[in-house]
C-alpha cells in the first residue's frame, strides 16, 4: 500500500514516519482479520489512523491536540450499557457483566472491578 493517496486519500496528511506506521499497522490488522475473523479491528485501525489524519490536517487543532494542559477535568461518567450495547462486538471474550442495575457495574473475570 506505501500509503498511496489514491488509495486512503488523507494518509497526505501524515508524515512520512507515520504513513510507514499505518501500513505495518494496516497490513498486520488485515492479515488477523482474515485468519482469525476480525474484522472490527479493521475497521477500528482505519478509523483511528484517519481521526489522526483529521486532526493534522487543521493546524489549529493540531496544535491544540499537542498542547499540554493543566489540572484535573474532573470523574469520566461512563454509561456502561451504553457502551455494551453500541460495542457488543469488543467485549465478547474479553470481560463478562454480572450486574448492571444501579450506578456501577460488577465484573468477573481475571480482574474483578467496580465502574
Amino acid at each position: 500500500m506505501n500509503g498511496r493517496p489514491d488509495v486512503v486519500p488523507w494518509v497526505r496528511h501524515l508524515s512520512a514516519d507515520e504513513i510507514h506506521e499505518f501500513t505495518v499497522e494496516f497490513i498486520a490488522v488485515l492479515s488477523n482479520a482474515a485468519e482469525l475473523d476480525a474484522d472490527f479491528a479493521v475497521r477500528e485501525t482505519l478509523a483511528g489512523w484517519r481521526a489522526t489524519a483529521r486532526i493534522k490536517a487543521d493546524p489549529a487543532s493540531y496544535s491544540e491536540g499537542t498542547t499540554a494542559t493543566d489540572g484535573d477535568f474532573g470523574p469520566v461518567l461512563l454509561d456502561l450499557p451504553a457502551l455494551i450495547e453500541a460495542h457488543p462486538q469488543h467485549l465478547i471474550g474479553s470481560i463478562a457483566l454480572v450486574e448492571t442495575s444501579g450506578p456501577s457495574a460488577q465484573w468477573c473475570g481475571p480482574r474483578s472491578a467496580e465502574i
